[in-house]
């Protein structure tokens, strides 16, 4: 099987110097996306709005250009330039998967001349999911890279359509034809299987909770077993856990996570789907008051004070609170403190009889 084809969408967020292309864009997705790529060490290009396809290592200016902004008579002769420019780059008798990590305007110019060729492993993710999508990538990359240096051999991947008949170092790939597959990686048969398997892991922390959503949730086939290890591994958190964490940008990413939840988008495997929106809000409610808490430089909340003692309280303030207070009991309780007082003093100095 021939190696795959990456091209990766241009992006706004640019240097204001020229620059590689490979370095002229800066926004995160594209450095996410960036390294993914290099790290497979496969051939990948640059869809560029004004350029069409570029390589990396080419030299380009700052500007400013869209697709979005474009007509569809003018996306449809960028297409025409930009399958030109592919042809003479890859060739016309390439038969590996071509992966598309772009958007939909960015693709469909192209999708006729990929045809079963064409993979999408990030269709219909919003942009958060697929900065997850691809840190979990190269997260699974680099940890297989690492066992491979430790046992001195090589990490196989095995998927559904095809096995490599060679060890491989490569991230995994959709392969063709690619239905935007996400794939799961399984040892082969020559290794031991992995530690869990389809069980779910301990928990190990709340990064680690992240990482094993962000794992599963890459792998789109609609099956029970999966949707069940999902919603067990998800349920692994817990109140006392949020409360119990340290990692604030753990926390952070959790509130995001959470809140995204409450507003389903239809992924096979959400949130939304183990919790209901109360629960979520609950949950929701919990992070955000232990993302503040530890924004303050505080593992546990403050200590509360005494509570209001009306007796304590001058006879001014007393005036006041019973004017501006919200809780009708501790009004009510201030009240009967000033006729209380009122009393005593009626009693300290009667009125004067003649």
């Amino acid at each position: 099987m021939e190696s795959p084809i990456y091209l990766v969408a241009c992006v706004s967020q640019k240097h204001d110097r020229p620059a590689r292309a490979a370095d002229l864009y800066r926004s995160d997705w594209f450095r996410k996306a960036r390294t993914y790529v290099e790290e497979t060490g496969d051939r990948w290009f640059v869809l560029s709005a004004a350029h069409g396809l570029v390589k990396p290592s080419q030299r380009l200016a700052p500007y400013d250009a869209t697709l979005r902004d474009l007509s569809a008579a003018e996306r449809r002769l960028w297409g025409e330039k930009t399958v030109r420019q592919l042809r003479r780059a890859i060739g016309r008798r390439h038969a590996g998967p071509i992966v598309f990590l772009a958007g939909r305007l960015y693709r469909e110019p192209l999708l006729a001349f990929a045809g079963e060729r064409a993979a999408v492993p990030m269709l219909g993710m919003g942009i958060g999911q697929q900065k997850a999508w691809l840190a979990a990538q190269i997260a699974e990359g680099r940890e297989r890279a690492w066992r491979a240096a430790q046992t001195g051999s090589l990490p196989h991947l095995v998927t559904e359509a095809a096995m490599p008949s060679r060890p491989s170092r490569r991230l995994a790939v959709p392969a063709a034809p690619a239905r935007a597959q996400q794939l799961e990686l399984f040892g082969a048969p020559d290794e031991p299987p992995p530690s869990y398997g389809m069980a779910v892991p301990p928990w190990c922390g709340l990064a680690a909770w992240h990482y094993e959503l962000d794992r599963q949730s890459a792998i789109m086939r609609p099956r029970t077993p999966l949707y069940h290890r999902f919603e067990a591994t998800a349920r692994q958190l817990t109140r006392e856990r949020i409360r119990g964490s340290r990692d604030v940008a753990a926390i952070a990413r959790l509130v995001t996570r959470l809140s995204a939840a409450r507003y389903p988008t239809g992924d096979l495997h959400g949130l939304e789907r183990v919790w209901s929106r109360a629960d979520l809000g609950t949950l929701v409610v919990e992070a955000t008051n232990r993302q503040t808490l530890l924004g303050l430089g505080r593992d546990t909340p403050r200590a509360k004070g005494q509570a209001l003692d009306p007796r304590r309280l001058p006879s001014d303030r007393l005036d006041h609170l019973i004017q501006s207070h919200r809780n009708i009991d501790v009004v009510n309780a201030l009240r009967a403190e000033r006729e209380r007082r009122a009393r005593a003093a009626t009693l300290l100095d009667p009125p004067h009889q003649e």
